[in-house]
């Protein structure tokens, strides 16, 4: 699974500890979001802004692992977009 990380997870450091098994991707932009802070770190939608981030490939160990960090489902969700890869069509997951 792919996933998108802003804040916390971008962090090449922290992502060892939570999630050894994951690989970096890559930087990424996520166009038509901002960065917010409400009670914690978030993104909302917002033209013409964009969200800097990491693409990390993860494993379903490391989704649980994220799960309990980020407190889903209670503080944030998951959402999805598609992003092209080497001319393939990939979701990535991110918590909201």
């Amino acid at each position: 699974m792919l996933y998108f990380a802003y804040g916390a997870n971008t962090n090449i450091d922290s992502m060892a500890m939570r999630c050894p098994k994951s690989v970096k991707i890559s930087a990424i932009e996520l166009p038509h979001w901002r960065l917010v802070f409400k009670s914690v770190a978030d993104i909302e939608v917002s033209p013409n802004k964009k969200v800097h981030g990491v693409l990390w490939k993860i494993t379903d160990e490391c989704e649980k692992s994220l799960d309990y960090f980020e407190g889903y489902p209670h503080l944030y969700r998951k959402e999805y977009f598609n992003v092209s890869i080497d001319g393939d069509i990939e979701t990535v997951m991110f918590y909201k």
